[in-house]
């Protein structure tokens, strides 16, 4: 479903007793995700954002490589590919997903996953803004965030209206880790430390990006590991607050602001 109808969607899913599995972006907004956490604690409901890499044994290994990189200085994110459905919006043929009404956009349909995979790892930004390609009809095609932190600056970039490859650099003052590929899918990650020569890891289980996810919540779910869910609210909120703010700054208007 259309990005805007997430919201609704899942608010009903939880008030009919439903745990509820939610594709990216959690919400339009930070309102409508605050309420939704909200309405899924009261109920008690298990409530997941289908944030595919995060539940990845890949992204695990960077998170317990990552101090061998010492103090981070600089962070590069990129998801970039030209839209099935760009051609179309060139004709004034608006799809969903560059369609303001239904929240699409660059950041909210590829962004996204780049601002999760930095801030799961790093935390929410001291700051961010967001600097977009706005197309016609007020929706972005493609853009960079940039976020600071303490001690170092993250630039994530996505575009729907041209391709490149597609990685996350993580630079240290000892070395780096970089990702291969969408970050989506997360296949594979290298690290190179200074003086030593690079190392790949492909830690992925399974081919298909979504497995690992679908395993993940199952386990949660039968060891009620409510604690796991709010961790994940705590990523999901997060990255729902920096988006809403910087795209609000860039001056992209969505129909459920």
């Amino acid at each position: 479903i259309v990005n805007s109808a997430h919201f609704d969607y899942a608010r009903q899913a939880i008030s009919a007793g439903w745990n509820v599995i939610v594709e990216k972006p959690f919400a339009s907004t930070l309102a409508e995700t605050e309420e939704l956490i909200a309405r899924a604690r009261a109920a008690q409901s298990y409530v997941f954002e289908a944030m595919t890499p995060l539940y990845m044994p890949n992204f695990r290994g960077i998170v317990e490589r990552l101090p061998l990189l010492g103090l981070v200085r600089l962070v590069q994110a990129n998801f970039s590919q030209y839209s099935s459905r760009y051609d179309r919006y060139l004709a004034r043929d608006v799809a969903p997903a560059f369609d303001p009404a239904c929240s699409g956009g660059a950041l909210y349909d590829l962004n996204v996953y780049n601002l999760a995979l930095i801030i799961a790892l790093f935390g929410r930004p001291l700051s961010a803004s967001y600097l977009a390609n706005i197309g016609f009809n007020g929706i972005d095609t493609s853009g960079v965030m940039t976020l600071r932190y303490d001690g170092f600056c993250a630039s994530s970039a996505a575009a729907k209206d041209s391709s490149s490859p597609s990685f996350l650099m993580i630079q240290g003052e000892n070395g780096w880790i970089r990702t291969d590929g969408t970050p989506n899918e997360l296949r594979s990650f290298t690290i190179a430390l200074r003086g030593a020569e690079p190392e790949t890891y492909a830690l992925n289980r399974h081919a298909h990006r979504m497995v690992h996810e679908f395993e993940e919540m199952q386990r949660i779910y039968r060891q009620r590991d409510y604690t796991a869910v709010e961790d994940g609210f705590a990523v999901t909120r997060a990255v729902m607050a920096v988006m809403e703010k910087a795209r609000l700054m860039a001056g992209i208007q969505f129909r459920a602001d």
